[in-house]
């Protein structure tokens, strides 16, 4: 479908009428929709592709079913604690823009032109599609520090990209190991502050 449109798989019932497809779901199919990364797996059964294409990160999503679940309620309930798990982030790079007009008259320097634009619009699409540290992450913090809930992101560096066909066994521990250094070390603090919080919640 295009524009394409996030379909959400709820165990319970909202309090708002939203113009969603309400359809009843086996457990299987729901994740098989949810797991089908674009070109890389075939459409699910359901005719669905994985909805990381348009929330990767779905904090937002979360935050707005939290809404939609006590719409109706007197006084909504505070979160006890909002953690967001990433996997794995890259560094930002610039690009030559992506600007089509103007384009040179010259037909080698056009095509040129236009392949490297081309580029460039295909490297946003995709980055936006797997990268889960957009700009979502700053307004559900945002969110929480307006409602006084405590809010955790976890998410190690992409040291070593690693493909999602990736079976080379070496490069998976090298992978692996890196995540474990990141939460040691960068994560350490974190991870303290996080493991300090739960305890008091079940005291």
């Amino acid at each position: 479908m295009i524009p394409p449109r996030l379909l959400i798989f709820r165990n319970f019932p909202i309090e708002v009428q939203t113009d969603e497809d309400h359809r009843e779901v086996e457990i299987v199919d729901a994740l098989m929709a949810s797991t089908a990364a674009p070109l890389l797996l075939p459409v699910s059964p359901l005719g669905l592709s994985d909805g990381g294409v348009l929330a990767k990160n779905p904090s937002l999503v979360l935050l707005t079913e939290y809404h939609r679940f006590y719409a109706k309620a007197v006084r909504h309930p505070t979160p006890s604690l909002f953690l967001s798990l990433g996997t794995g982030y890259n560094e930002a790079r610039r690009t030559s823009g992506i600007h089509f007009g103007d384009l040179p008259k010259n037909r080698v320097f056009f095509d040129r032109h236009f392949m490297r634009t081309t580029k460039n619009l295909f490297d946003v699409f995709v980055s936006q599609s797997t990268s889960g540290d957009t700009a979502c992450l700053a307004q559900a913090a945002a969110w929480c520090l307006a409602t006084r809930s405590p809010y955790f992101r976890i998410n190690p560096p992409n040291i070593n990209r690693l493909s999602l066909t990736c079976t080379d066994a070496e490069k998976v521990a090298d992978f692996l190991w890196g995540v474990m250094v990141y939460l040691r070390t960068t994560a350490r603090h974190d991870l303290d502050q996080l493991a300090s919080f739960i305890k008091r919640l079940k005291s």
